[in-house]
């Protein structure tokens, strides 16, 4: 063993020395390292609170995606688009599940190159979206790497109405480019219904034509279930049945619309065969018609209960214009064969030789009188320059000739006399007549070669072909006569030289009669004024094409609306006149306004129910809290009062919000079997107190009047309503004349309101002698909060809560109003066959219900009403389970399921709805006990409650007391 010196602990000392100053530097170094660590970490949490606060704000929706494809931060946009919350989604969730699979192995891709290299990947493209609801939609994806990370963020833009739209536009074009294609009728029809089917999905649809001499529609095409059912009947009678709507459409010249098909008195044949087997629902007809007259039928069938949208109807409309010229023009094409018939049989047959060649030269067309004029026939000289039969000491100039005139612009013409050189290499003398057309950037010649040896015979032939070949290109005055379109014809000074018998009945619709009209100036014509003369028309004098539409007031008062377009006619460069065309489209305004109006109040009613649905939560809580905070303070305390005038003024507002759902039909109603006179009889006093003396009440009362189905108060309400209104017309006094009467409308009743189907009705007729309607205020008279009273006189919810009860009791309201003498609004009801019941009631008395027991599951996603309800039923024995939506729902149920005895639930719930949810429940419990809430009553006529039968509801807004009888009512059964 070495012996230990005191130079070895020297040394050790030493080593030891160095050793702890190095370690001092590095915890120096380390405490710097951690000071500029947490600044970091400090600037990095407020970059990504500045991160987050615009990530929320982008107004498109987007995503953090990890290295692994999980998702880690989306915003709000992203939610809407998806369906899911952030919960739901954020570490929880791939991206690759909401792409289609088709485009999966694509993005996936991407993906990858995009971590290795940000440009080996595109940064935007297309894919296929899918959302929580298996909705497939079109997005357009911006992406990008976050510097110095393997994280990307994405922005998701939803395109689907884009590309739907851009597919329709597509489609159309296809269309109208078929009309000039050489499809026949047939096959532009077929193509037609596939489109409508591709486009717009539609269960079943066909296309049947008018055959005018035998009264009857024959099918031409059919698509969709069904279709073997039709087929044998191929023909199907005009007018002759009741329930055959495509007949009737065709009679009326008008579309047919049906929600539901077992409405109809069709035999039980088609019922079992043709309804029921493919569960079909809605049917609608619309007719293809040219001019005035009914070329045909565009039918449509649906297995779900349709509405049909404006862009629907927009575009249907436009598949039976479309459907309409085909027609049209296949029998134009008929007329336009012949004559290409009579034309070919001509250039055969003519003594002339006739010959076409391109602009190189090469012979196109070589008819007979040209293979016997020089020996070739069509085989041997089709192909082959036209200088093979020029001598050899002409052809220079004959193409130096031919380069000159390709230069020159316009469609030119030309004789000359030069030598022919037969097959054999005779020459003979002929005269050649050429004329060059244009299309685009070719050109083609036409030649016509004579034999000058015989020039007089054939001048003669030459001024015979030259008749029958002008009167092809002449004005077909059969085809003219019978045009749906106003043609006129003017001279280049723009005066009338011809029209025909539409544009004749277009001039007199406005003046009443028609006046000499050939050889006046266009611009003397007063309805063309309306096109904008002189501006418009000066336009095409000048050889611009024009086009627009205008309307005007004809002279039996009745406004006609007009589509024009001209188009100018030039010869050899010069102006030579115009053709002149008018339209009359007045049936096709009139059904797009009829369609905007509905699709307007049905809008407003939306958004009424909407805003009147989050109201009564409001309510609730508002209504609930004051009643509570009211039993526990004596009637003596100042604040009792504030309280009362607390609850006043939220009555007020339960009863202006009934009102709005009215007019929109989502409030819930007791519809039972009534008679209208019974009902009138009893409301007779009150009417005589609200009219008062200067105003004569009278009743027109039909005996024997059939019954109605509807709730009695709102069919009270509405007869309040109006008498209101007729009693503000009437300031200085008037008559009021209330009128009930049994109505029955069939096919041939042309007073028939066009929406009501045939059938038996009870008509409610109010009439008053007061201002009357204006006719451009009529159109508005049903909206909610449209009035002509002075502000503080009228909210305008009367005529719009009338409009609403009648809809949803399916009756139809008209009015017909004049200024100065009064109005009149009908009303119609659908009869019923029923008796009246008669119903005997029992009270209630409150206060036995102030006290339960039990245990109640409250599901309801707004907050304060939650919490009301549960103080409520606490507040009065019984034991209270809360959820906010379905899952902390059935987690509550899985939990405590053996001992609760009732749910109460919203119908309207996040994920789901308030019946799902208890399906799920009473799966377990067979016995379990609900009650749904709403806030309108939308929510609960819906496809899974339709069928029901005396569903337990409690209304929205309600009271403590309304609540507490509910409960009690409904755990007592």
């Amino acid at each position: 063993m070495r012996e230990f010196r005191a130079s070895d602990i020297n040394k050790t000392k030493s080593q030891l020395l160095k050793e702890i100053a190095k370690l001092r530097q590095r915890i120096i170094e380390l405490e710097k390292a951690e000071i500029k660590r947490r600044k970091a970490e400090e600037a990095l949490r407020e970059s990504e609170e500045k991160y987050r606060a615009t990530f929320e704000s982008t107004g498109t929706a987007t995503t953090i995606v990890e290295e692994d494809t999980t998702i880690s931060l989306v915003n709000s946009e992203f939610e809407k688009l998806s369906g899911y919350s952030k919960e739901e989604i954020e570490g929880k969730k791939s991206w690759t599940e909401f792409v289609v699979k088709d485009d999966l192995e694509k993005m996936k891709e991407y993906h990858r190159l995009r971590r290795i290299d940000e440009k080996l990947a595109p940064r935007n493209y297309e894919f296929r979206f899918i959302d929580r609801y298996g909705r497939i939609k079109n997005i357009l994806i911006t992406i990008s790497m976050i510097p110095g990370t393997k994280k990307s963020v994405a922005s998701l833009l939803d395109i689907t109405e884009h590309k739907q739209r851009e597919k329709e536009l597509k489609i159309l074009f296809q269309l109208a480019s078929l009309l000039n294609s050489g499809l026949d009728l047939e096959e532009t029809l077929e193509k037609i219904v596939d489109t409508i089917n591709e486009v717009l999905g539609f269960n079943y649809c066909s296309i049947r034509l008018v055959d005018k001499e035998r009264n009857v529609l024959v099918t031409k095409v059919i698509r969709g279930v069904g279709e073997e059912y039709w087929k044998y009947r191929k023909e199907v009678p005009i007018g002759k049945h009741d329930y055959d709507l495509s007949g009737l459409t065709a009679l009326k010249g008008k579309p047919h619309y049906v929600r539901d098909l077992m409405t109809l008195n069709f035999p039980k044949e088609v019922k079992e065969n043709l309804i029921k087997k493919f569960n079909l629902k809605s049917y609608l007809c619309i007719p293809i018609k040219v001019k005035n007259e009914v070329l045909g039928v565009l039918s449509i069938m649906t297995q779900e209960y349709k509405e049909f949208s404006e862009n629907e109807m927009r575009l249907l409309i436009t598949f039976t214009e479309l459907a309409g010229q085909a027609i049209l023009r296949a029998h134009l094409y008929d007329l336009l064969k012949k004559s290409e018939e009579k034309y070919r049989t001509l250039i055969e047959t003519s003594s002339d030789g006739i010959i076409s060649m391109d602009e190189k030269g090469k012979i196109m067309f070589w008819n007979k009188a040209a293979q016997k004029m020089f020996g070739y026939s069509k085989e041997e000289i089709i192909g082959k320059p036209v200088t093979i039969l020029i001598p050899e000491e002409y052809r220079e100039e004959h193409i130096a000739g031919v380069r000159k005139i390709l230069e020159e612009k316009g469609h030119l013409k030309g004789t000359l006399e030069v030598e022919g050189l037969k097959k054999n290499g005779e020459r003979f003398p002929i005269e050649f007549s050429y004329s060059i057309y244009r299309n685009n950037d070719t050109a083609t010649f036409i030649a016509i070669i004579r034999d000058i040896i015989e020039r007089k015979k054939m001048e003669e032939k030459l001024r015979k072909s030259e008749k029958v070949y002008k009167s092809l290109f002449e004005f077909n005055k059969s085809v003219l006569e019978n045009s749906p379109a106003g043609i006129a014809k003017l001279n280049n000074k723009m005066r009338i030289v011809y029209v025909n018998m539409e544009f004749r009945r277009l001039i007199g619709e406005f003046s009443g009669k028609v006046s000499k009209i050939i050889g006046l100036n266009i611009k003397e014509i007063p309805v063309l004024n309306k096109i904008g003369t002189p501006d418009v028309l000066n336009k095409l004098s000048k050889g611009k094409k024009i086009s627009g539409e205008t309307s005007f007031i004809s002279a039996k008062g009745k406004r006609i609306y007009i589509s024009f377009s001209g188009v100018p006619i030039f010869e050899e460069n010069k102006f030579k006149g115009a053709i002149l065309l008018l339209n009359d489209i007045t049936d096709r305004k009139l059904l797009e306004q009829q369609l905007l109006q509905a699709q307007k109040m049905e809008s407003i009613g939306r958004l009424a129910g909407g805003i009147a649905h989050d109201f009564n939560n409001l309510l609730t809580s508002i209504i609930g809290y004051a009643e509570m905070a009211q039993m526990k303070i004596s009637p003596k305390e100042p604040s009792y009062n504030c309280i009362k005038q607390i609850l006043n003024a939220s009555e007020r507002a339960k009863i202006l919000i009934e009102k709005i759902l009215t007019f929109s039909r989502k409030v819930v109603t007791q519809q039972k079997i009534i008679n209208l006179n019974s009902l009138i009889e009893n409301f007779k006093d009150m009417l005589e107190r609200i009219l008062g003396e200067d105003i004569e009440l009278k009743f027109i009362l039909e005996k024997e009047l059939g019954n109605i189905k509807a709730d009695p108060h709102q069919i009270e309400q509405i007869i309040m309503n109006l008498a209101v209104n007729s009693r503000d017309a009437m300031p200085k006094g008037g008559k009021l004349i209330i009128e009930t009467k049994n109505i029955e409308f069939n096919l041939d009743n042309i007073k028939r309101p066009p929406s009501l189907v045939p059938g038996k009705y009870i008509l409610l007729s109010v009439t008053d002698t007061g201002y009357g309607i204006d006719d451009k205020i009529l159109p508005h008279i049903f909206e909610p909060f449209f009035t002509t009273k002075k502000k503080g006189m009228g909210t305008g919810l009367g005529l719009s809560t009338v409009y609403g009860i009648v809809k949803q009791s399916n009756g139809h309201i008209e009015v017909e109003s004049q200024v100065g003498k009064g109005t009149t609004i009908k009303i119609y009801f659908p009869k019923v066959e029923e008796k009246i019941k008669k119903t005997t009631t029992h009270k209630i008395s409150l206060s036995k219900f102030f006290s339960g027991k039990g245990t109640i599951l409250i599901v309801e996603d707004e907050g304060s009403v939650r919490e009301l309800i549960v103080n409520i039923l606490s507040q009065h024995g019984y034991e209270t389970l809360s959820a906010k939506n379905e899952n902390e729902a059935l987690s509550i149920w899985e939990k405590h399921k053996k001992k609760i005895n009732l749910v109460l639930t919203d119908i309207v719930i996040p994920g789901t709805n308030g019946w799902e949810l208890t399906k799920k429940l009473i799966k377990s419990n067979p016995k379990l006990k609900v009650l749904y809430m709403t806030g309108y009553a939308e929510d609960i006529i819906s496809k899974y409650m339709a069928s029901e039968k005396n569903i337990p509801i409690l209304q929205k807004p309600f009271t403590p007391n309304e609540l507490l009888i509910k409960i009690r009512e409904i755990m007592s059964s």
